[in-house]
């Protein structure tokens, strides 16, 4: 009888650790990496145009069915190239953009992401933050008055990372 029931907790104790392996490989919908369309709609919905919304330009993001890259998405202005299914260049300038810099890491699963201009708009604040766009080799913005006094607070990254004044 005591061999019974120490069989017994041996195959729940094995039952509960098969539950919890088949739990932890087991990935939440919200975990799933998003699309590149889903990561740009949701950059789009952070931009302020001059009415206070995203740009109109940019309005066929929100209601294309086809991801940025297919070779026939027309609907995706400002997608300027795109290698192997990823955004490379996303061009926003002249866009009448106002108000804060975006929040550049939004754009962060793009991961082929390697030039991004925002020139020519009219952004304030501070000089958005590039660390989340590990690819990123090629970034166009107005650069703001305390970098170019040289004040010790702004420090711009070289193509190496090199910290430069």
């Amino acid at each position: 009888m005591a061999g019974e029931a120490a069989s017994a907790a041996a195959a729940g104790r094995l039952l509960l650790a098969a539950a919890l392996v088949l739990a932890a490989c087991t990935v939440p919908v919200a975990a799933q990496a998003k699309s590149e369309a889903d990561v740009l709609n949701e950059f789009r919905a952070a931009l302020r145009g001059p009415d206070g919304g995203p740009p109109g330009e940019l309005n066929q993001w929100a209601t294309s069915r086809g991801a940025p890259c297919d070779v026939n998405a027309t609907t995706w202005p400002r997608v300027k190239q795109c290698i192997n299914g990823r955004v490379v260049v996303l061009q926003l300038e002249g866009l009448q953009l106002q108000g804060a810099a975006p929040d550049l890491a939004l754009l962060a699963p793009l991961q082929g992401l390697r030039s991004l201009s925002l020139s020519n708009n009219n952004l304030t604040g501070a000089f958005p933050d590039v660390s989340a766009l590990p690819a990123l080799r090629f970034f166009f913005d107005p650069v703001p008055e305390q970098a170019r006094r040289g004040d010790p607070r702004r420090r711009v990254r070289g193509p190496e990372g090199a910290s430069e004044a």
